[in-house]
């Protein structure tokens, strides 16, 4: 089988099959196998460069509909609706950015409030403290 390969291959390279008998199997074997993966490499090649092309042709056509689509006067009017929507949605978003600030402000304020309260209370409560220890010593 590998002979019959070997010389079809020299056959088509304009060598003579008389020479195959005269090589060693081994040497044989290695000029097929080389030409073989010639002839492999040649293909891979080729379909590459269909791949390559095809896919060149591919982006070209992509390029082309995404140049209509720009050059088509609907895209100015949707820029336009899309550049006001957007002007909406930064004014509210700035918006919501100064009643966050405000609420931080209001909330440092209760906590500060919170704080001398709590303090207030505590001195109270330390000097009711105080006061009922001085009248359980009077009642002792």
């Amino acid at each position: 089988m590998l002979i019959q390969i070997a010389s079809r291959v020299q056959r088509n390279r304009g060598e003579s099959p008389v020479n195959l008998h005269s090589c060693k199997s081994g040497d044989l074997l290695t000029k097929t196998l080389k030409t073989l993966d010639h002839s492999r490499q040649l293909n891979e090649i080729s379909i590459g460069s269909d791949d390559g092309i095809n896919e060149i042709d591919k982006l070209r056509k992509r390029f082309q509909e995404s140049v209509e689509i720009l050059e088509n006067p609907d895209v100015n009017s949707i820029a336009d609706d899309y550049t006001q929507r957007m002007l909406v949605l930064e004014k509210k978003f700035q918006q919501a950015i100064r009643e966050c600030d405000l609420l931080k402000d209001e909330v440092e304020n209760l906590k500060k409030e919170l704080s001398d309260l709590s303090s207030s209370l505590n001195a109270e409560k330390g000097e009711i403290i105080k006061q009922l220890r001085e009248e359980g010593e009077k009642l002792s």
